[in-house]
């Protein structure tokens, strides 16, 4: 009897050494953790160890639990519910997988809704993201089974655990603008002397959970296109005796997530040669979907410069069968935060504006999406942008290119063709080599890795190649935002039998003590005490 509750103990216990080995382990975002304006927002903790339940369960009260749901099942209501009312003590919420097209709207408005959740107040528990992969979807499923059953619960669970260190403040973080020129000429004097046309483009992302995607559609094409733009000129500015009496400058800044710093901060510390010549502003901004070209500016177009750029890209849009729109939108001063890039440079009397296919402006708060990769951004309606906008530019900066008909493009041998074709055509391999890369890589300010940190230096020799001039500027970004650390995490699941297991070892072990403790007293006694019950006690 001893030996047969002793293989029965050791069964057990082997047993349980096997449920808590660790299945699996994957890669788990947190939530963002800032402090902008002395507020904290999103996720303040980073270690759990606890066992899991599904975001469907009923239970009342969660303080004790991980919640484990699919992110485009959420919304706002069920996330105060489970976070708020029922004090969940930690959550993770499992991403769909890149889609091959656009998003579907309702799937995109319960990420919108998380996003925004968790970016308007903080959390005092751990809250992490990952992108749910076939073991995963097991572990939901499971969970979800047990949520749904009735009565006592035998199937296994899980205990998710990731540990980690409190969140401490990032340090001082810094950041670079990255600067090329393609020098015009004049008549008489030096060529910087020449009047200048800026081309702005921020390259940084930000997300809710950073390090989750490259920001795409947030940042990425515009600074694609920036470069492309820079290839495109840059071969027409290779012949001195075809230049146009325009400077092209071309800034790709930093921390253009944290209200446009990069383009505040080179303003502030650009040679004051250049900008003495500055007469124009053109930011780029979300061309990647949409078939409008705006152009966003604080007023409308006034003086005979700004209306020869609107017919300008009009007569191009038109060429290709691109509608332009020109939008304007007064800046608010009494409110710090920036709709778009160019108020950065209208604030300072410098005419500027930006070019989007958006209608609206997007703050941090909407920028910081949840989905961003690179199925956000049409790469034929990222060339047909581009496209429009060399053109519409060259007609500006050549005054001597015949004037095109602002009419509806046509075909045939009569069609009115573009500067940009041929051997001088947009380069659609660089054009997707860039995308692809920006849209796989995070560039988060203050989550820059080792790869983020080598794709900038990749973007800086690519305008290196290309500029007849280049810099680099380097800058502190503003004490006002501060971030903290633990951004990937790796997260531990752990296979642990329901508490019926628990009750069925415990009786196992009761059945073992006494069956030692009643074979121990036959051996004192020997075994006619089996037949005095009262002499056994």
């Amino acid at each position: 009897l001893v030996m047969a509750a002793r293989r029965i103990i050791l069964a057990s216990i082997a047993c349980i050494g096997a449920v808590c080995a660790a299945p699996f382990s994957f890669d788990a975002f947190r939530a963002l953790h800032m402090v902008r304006d002395g507020e904290t927002f999103g996720s303040t903790k980073a270690a759990l160890d606890l066992e899991a339940v599904a975001a469907t369960t009923d239970a009342s009260d969660l303080s004790r639990r991980v919640v484990v749901g699919r992110a485009q099942d959420m919304s706002t209501e069920k996330l105060e519910a489970l976070m708020v009312e029922r004090e969940a003590a930690a959550l993770l919420l499992l991403m769909p997988p890149p889609a091959e097209g656009p998003i579907p709207d309702g799937v995109r408005t319960a990420l919108d809704d998380v996003t925004d959740f968790f970016l308007s107040r903080s959390f005092p528990v751990p809250v992490y993201f990952a992108h749910e992969g076939d073991h995963l979807a097991m572990v939901r499923e499971t969970l979800e089974a047990t949520a749904a059953s009735a009565g006592v619960k035998t199937q296994d669970g899980y205990r998710f655990s990731v540990t980690a260190k409190e969140p401490v403040a990032v340090p001082k973080l810094k950041s670079s603008n990255l600067q090329a020129m393609l020098l015009g000429k004049q008549g008489d004097g030096e060529s910087e002397e020449a009047p200048t046309i800026a081309i702005v483009a921020h390259y940084d992302s930000m997300s809710v959970a950073p390090g989750l995607n490259g920001g795409t559609e947030g940042s990425a094409t515009g600074a694609v296109a920036a470069l492309e733009l820079l290839r495109l000129f840059s071969a027409l500015y290779a012949r001195e005796d075809a230049r146009p009496s325009f400077n092209l400058l071309f800034v790709l800044t930093g921390a253009g997530s944290l209200n446009y710093m990069g383009a505040r901060e080179w303003i502030e510390k650009a040679d004051p040669r250049v900008l003495d010549t500055l007469q124009l502003v053109l930011c780029l901004d979300g061309l990647g979907s949409g078939d409008v070209l705006r152009l966003h500016t604080p007023k409308k177009p006034k003086g005979e410069r700004m209306q020869l750029l609107q017919r300008s890209f009009q007569s191009a849009a038109a060429r290709l069968g691109v509608r332009f729109e020109w939008a304007h939108k007064k800046i608010n001063l009494g409110d710090p935060a920036l709709a778009w890039e160019h108020e950065a440079f209208a604030v300072r009397k410098v005419p500027a504006g930006t070019l989007s296919t958006r209608e609206a402006p997007v703050r941090m708060e909407d920028g910081a999406a949840l989905v961003d990769g690179r199925e956000r951004a049409d790469l034929d309606a990222l060339l047909r942008n581009v496209r429009a906008i060399a053109e519409g530019l060259a007609q500006f900066v050549f005054p001597t290119l015949p004037s095109q008909s602002v009419e509806p493009a046509s075909s045939g041998a009569n069609a009115p063709r573009g500067v940009f074709e041929g051997s001088l055509g947009l380069n659609s391999v660089f054009v997707a080599a860039w995308l692809d890369s920006l849209a796989s890589i995070p560039r988060p300010v203050h989550a820059m890795d080792e790869t983020a940190v080598r794709l900038i230096d990749e973007m800086e020799k690519s305008i290196d190649r290309y500029a007849t001039e280049s810099s680099r500027q380097r800058f502190d970004v503003d004490s006002a935002y501060s971030f903290f650390g633990t951004h990937l995490a790796s997260m531990s699941v752990y296979r642990v039998k329901p508490q019926t297991f628990d009750l069925f070892l415990l009786i196992g072990v009761l059945v073992y003590l006494f069956v030692f403790y009643v074979a121990s007293r036959v051996g004192a006694k020997g075994v006619s005490v089996l037949s005095r019950p009262s002499e056994l006690f």
